[in-house]
């Protein structure tokens, strides 16, 4: 009995375990909802989960049926001794081996605790590469810039220029000998707003709110000499 509690406990905990893996699975999969470049990996994972679950809630029901109907040991009634006689000990039988379906589920246990454990690393690493290798992740873009001066329309060069966007640290890089930079921005961040700030020297400082848009001409800044 007391290996019987033991058993149920462990299958508890890894159906636990389990359920809370396959509703990260299911959170990470309803980021594709408006696709259908769904990573095979992760339908995978899903479905190897969702059988882990169901056969571990049988086997936690196969449990809990032997201890419902497994009865009560009954009291062996006392034999009577004749009288001038000791009474003798009784008989000890060795206790029976333990069957080999109960070895092979604390086995199978381990195993499946190992591969719930094996699927979450998966989640977090193997994922991100299989949607960056199908070419889900967008890839970085060039928001170029082109710095002027404001009375003759020549070139700034050296000019400082720098890209604000939320959730970023400033981007910076200086313009070449025609006044023009790039700066390379990651995908996700595209068509979002932001801020160029740009600065050079003799001139005063400039600064604009813009959108990211990739693939865009050039944001032609002019900038007024410093008086």
């Amino acid at each position: 009995m007391p290996d019987t509690l033991q058993d149920l406990e462990h299958l508890r905990r890894l159906l636990n375990n389990a359920r809370d893996n396959l509703r990260l699975i299911e959170a990470r999969t309803a980021e594709f909802v408006l696709s259908t470049d769904i990573p095979l990996l992760m339908v995978r994972e899903e479905r190897q989960l969702r059988a882990t679950i169901a056969d571990l809630e049988q086997r936690i029901n196969a449990l809990q049926s032997g201890r419902v109907a497994q009865p009560p040991p009954q009291p062996q009634p006392a034999l009577a001794t004749p009288p001038g006689t000791s009474p003798s000990l009784p008989t000890v039988s060795p206790s029976p081996p333990l069957p080999a379906n109960h070895s092979w589920g604390r086995v199978a246990g381990f195993v499946v605790g190992l591969a719930t454990i094996v699927a979450c690393i998966a989640a977090v690493v193997v994922v991100p590469e299989v949607r960056q290798w199908v070419g889900l992740e967008s890839s970085p873009f060039s928001y170029q810039v082109r710095v002027q001066d404001a009375n003759t329309g020549d070139p700034i060069e050296r000019a400082e220029v720098i890209v604000e966007v939320g959730g970023l640290a400033p981007l910076n890089d200086f313009t070449d000998s025609v006044g023009i930079v790039r700066i390379s921005i990651d995908g996700e961040r595209a068509n979002q707003p932001g801020r160029v700030i740009v600065r050079a020297n003799g001139y005063q400082s400039f600064e604009r709110n813009i959108d990211l848009t990739p693939d865009a001409l050039p944001d032609v800044v002019q900038l007024d000499a410093v008086p």
